[in-house]
C-alpha cells in the first residue's frame, strides 16, 4: 500500500511553486499530481518518490500536509488497460471514490492510484489474485 501526500494550500499565485520548490530542494521526486479547487483553498494531491520525508517537509514549512494510504497499481501503457482494472473492481463490488493515474515508462508501464469507498489494502488484495502487479516503490 502506497501513501498520498494531500496538501491543503491556499489558493493564490505561487503556492504550488512553494511546494513543488520545497519539495525538489528535499530531493523529493513528485511523480503525480492532481488539483482541487476548493475555493480559497485548494487541495493538491502528489504521488511522490519518498511519502513520509515529502509531509515531514512540507510540515516543517507549515505546510498543511498529511498522508492518504491508496492502492496503487501498475497497469501496461497501451489502450485498453485502464478498462480491464476497472472492470475487475467492478466485478469485486468495489466502489472507486477517486483515481489517478501516470505514465512511468512510456509505451511500457504506468501507476494507476486507486482510492476506493474502504480499505485500500483489500482492493490490492483482491487486486493481486487477478494478476495485476501492486507497487510497493517507484
Amino acid at each position: 500500500m502506497w501513501n498520498l501526500v494531500v496538501v491543503l494550500a491556499e489558493n493564490k499565485p505561487g503556492k504550488l511553486a512553494k511546494i513543488a520548490d520545497i519539495l525538489g530542494k528535499n530531493n523529493v521526486d513528485i511523480l503525480m499530481t492532481d488539483i482541487d479547487d476548493e475555493g480559497q483553498y485548494g487541495i493538491v494531491r502528489l504521488l511522490t518518490s519518498n511519502p513520509d520525508k515529502a509531509r515531514n517537509v512540507l510540515y516543517n514549512e507549515n505546510i498543511t500536509a498529511a498522508l492518504t494510504k491508496v492502492a496503487l497499481v501498475e497497469i501496461p501503457d497501451k489502450a485498453g488497460a485502464l478498462s480491464v482494472i476497472m472492470k475487475i473492481l467492478a466485478e469485486e463490488k468495489i466502489n472507486v471514490k477517486q483515481a489517478m493515474g501516470c505514465i512511468l515508462d512510456r509505451g511500457k508501464r504506468a501507476a494507476f492510484i486507486i482510492i476506493p469507498d474502504g480499505d485500500p489494502a483489500e482492493v490490492e488484495e483482491k487486486l493481486a489474485k487477478r494478476g495485476i502487479r501492486i507497487l510497493e516503490e517507484i
